[in-house]
């Protein structure tokens, strides 16, 4: 399978809220929430620590 140029589009709105849209329940809107955040957080971990540790060094030390 191979993505072409002509297979995507320019996206104006906001991710996040097109995902809630979707989502009717408030209980399973903080439900996905906490788990796109725990995800996220834990796939970039190395990355933002870097981050952290070259922008705010006072704060990690």
């Amino acid at each position: 399978m191979k993505v072409r140029k002509k297979d995507l589009q320019i996206i104006r709105e906001d991710p996040i809220e097109s995902f809630y849209q979707g989502i009717k329940s408030s209980a399973t809107k903080d439900k996905y929430t906490r788990t796109l955040r725990r995800t996220l957080c834990d796939i970039f971990e190395d990355v933002l620590s870097k981050v952290f540790d070259h922008h705010f060094p006072v704060f990690v030390r």
